[in-house]
């Protein structure tokens, strides 16, 4: 025992403060565990030394009265048995910081703990150390550290049941770092100071690998043990297996055509190596989406990087598609006529599943036709998609000629029913053959004259005629045009206003010039209005002779009536002069 006063209770005898039954026996050994003074301390001198590089335990029963601040207690440990007692100040005198065993070059920390605070109790704690020199001494009691706690009271703890032991060594290798970032480094930890260290790769030792580190270098794998070797003999680990992480994936991707950027391309079912996992293609920054779109058709190289900078380098190819190549045929067709559209496109590979005729058409199908609402050219588009989804667009000129500017006048104009006969002159433009049609099934009803004349029409048929000349030219485009023809209702009557009836075969009848008169009633009077002739036969004429001489000369009035072909009936008066 220590000659500052610890408390060893016994018999009966025992602080109210320490917890009772002990954990074992009948006796106890109390402390003062202050701050600053106030330090007692307890040790023995050992059976047998403890030997540096191997370790050992002490468990022990400990009860400490401390209401505030629990104080930290240790155990020390000298080369001999002449350093006791320990320290050597006179009974009651109270130990001080100055003299703790820590402090004197004969004495070593060996371990120290700081118990829990709980009053009135018994717990069980545990040293454990391995001395860098032989220990044939041990004292037990408070810490040398100062506490920063001001609390004046002071504290004392109670100590049962020690029990020293051997712990036999141990070794196992612990890591730090990661292969992937260069930085692998292995640790031997042992309980038990060795000799010497060796390290083994695959059951081979490497040179110079002699310390509790291992820098293993990128790349380096394989089965990796420590040995420590110990005056006793040597003690080998477990082997730890470093491995180059294997990251894996399934690449999945979709082509585009050769005119877009819409291929695309996703890894999937990711395993090793340690999540998160980030990606990243063609060396571009890293997002922690696997898919990437918009992608023109090549080569790319996704970049697979783990949590630990493992990575992996997953080779894809967005394919090309073919292209379609749209192209069409139409017709060049005369205006009114129905253009006809005819796909002629075309793929190298594939099949075209869709054809679009754009504005004005405005019809899917691979064939289509429209009737265009004006002639002249016109812009026509078709869109094919193939089955990829690649779309190519073509455009054509489309021409619709233009129809003859057909056209004609006639003449006289108006046209009377007593001359039914007419002149046509034909002005189209540009014709090379034509055809007429006068509106009428009598003869001469037709022509494939240029301008037909003379024509002559029926007047006994209707007073209307419908007249169509239709033209064709040198591309074959027809165009016609009618226009109607109306014979005015009239009649003529003509009496020359003289004549000479001598007989000299000159000028010697008088004859009306009749058309349109179905009938007449002609009668010539002499001066005195005596009746000299009469007749009512549209085809007779007047020599001039009455009772059957020839009349004087002189002026003679006449009175004719006439019914029309339409049978209107019309009066007509006037003279006719006689002469030699």
């Amino acid at each position: 025992m220590a000659n500052n006063s610890p408390d060893y209770f016994n018999c009966g005898y025992i602080l109210p403060f320490i917890p009772f039954p002990f954990p074992h026996g009948t006796g106890v050994i109390g402390f003062a565990v202050g701050n600053g003074n106030t330090k007692e301390f307890f040790g023995a001198c050992l059976l047998d030394t403890l030997h540096p590089g191997k370790t050992y335990r002490i468990e022990f029963d400990y009860a400490q009265i401390a209401s505030i601040t629990p104080r930290p207690i240790a155990v020390y440990g000298s080369n001999s048995c002449t350093n006791l007692p320990y320290p050597r100040t006179t009974i009651g005198g109270g130990g001080t910081t100055a003299n703790c065993p820590s402090y004197s070059p004969n004495w070593v920390t060996l371990d120290t703990l700081i118990p829990v605070l709980n009053n009135n109790s018994w717990n069980t704690y545990t040293f454990e150390f391995s001395p860098s020199i032989p220990i044939t001494t041990l004292v037990f009691g408070p810490s040398c550290a100062l506490l920063s706690s001001p609390a004046p009271q002071a504290y004392y703890g109670a100590m049962d049941n020690l029990r020293l032991s051997y712990v036999a060594p141990s070794v196992t290798i612990s890591s730090s770092g990661h292969s992937c970032q260069n930085n692998l480094t292995l640790r031997a930890v042992f309980d038990s100071i060795p000799q010497s260290i060796q390290w083994y790769r695959n059951g081979v030792a490497l040179v110079n690998d002699t310390t509790s580190l291992l820098t293993v270098s990128s790349g380096m794998t394989g089965l990796f043990q420590v040995k420590l070797n110990f005056s006793e003999g040597c003690l080998l680990s477990d082997s730890l297996v470093v491995v180059q992480p294997t990251i894996s994936a399934q690449k999945d991707s979709v082509g585009s055509c050769s005119n877009k950027n819409d291929g695309a391309l996703s890894l999937t079912r990711i395993m090793g190596g340690t999540k998160p996992y980030s990606f990243s293609l063609n060396s571009s920054s890293f997002q922690s989406d696997s898919s990437f779109t918009n992608l023109s058709p090549g080569y790319y190289q996704v970049t697979v990087l783990d949590s630990n900078l493992c990575q992996l380098q997953v080779p894809v190819t967005i394919y090309s598609y073919p292209m379609p190549v749209s192209s069409f045929s139409a017709d060049t067709v005369c205006f009114g006529q129905t253009t006809s559209f005819s796909s002629t496109s075309s793929i190298s590979s594939g099949s075209i599943v869709s054809w679009l005729w754009d504005s004005p058409i405005n019809l899917n199908g691979k064939n289509s036709s429209y009737v265009f609402p004006q002639p002249g050219a016109h812009i026509a588009s078709l869109r094919t998609v193939s089955d990829s989804g690649c779309i190519h667009d073509t455009t054509a000129t489309i021409w619709v000629r233009t129809l003859p500017d057909m056209n004609f006048t006639f003449s006289p104009s108006p046209v009377y029913s007593y001359s039914p006969i007419v002149c046509f002159t034909n002005t189209s433009s540009p014709v090379v053959s034509q055809f007429w049609n006068f509106g009428h099934t009598d003869l001469g009803n037709s022509s494939y004259d240029l301008s037909p004349c003379p024509i002559i029409f029926p007047i006994q048929r209707s007073e209307k005629f419908s007249i169509t000349l239709t033209g064709i030219d040198r591309y074959g485009c027809i165009d016609s045009i009618s226009k109607e023809l109306q014979l005015q209702e009239d009649f003529l009557v003509f009496v020359p206003n003289s004549f000479s009836p001598n007989f000299d075969g000159t000028n010697d009848l008088l004859f009306p010039v009749l058309s349109g008169i179905e009938s007449l009633e002609w009668q010539i009077f002499n001066r005195w209005g005596e009746l000299i002739f009469e007749t009512d036969n549209i085809q007779a004429s007047w020599d001039g002779v009455h009772s059957g001489k020839i009349v004087p000369i002189g002026c003679y009035p006449y009175k004719m009536r006439v019914k029309t072909t339409k049978g209107k009936i019309k009066e007509i008066v006037g003279e006719i002069t006689v002469v030699k």
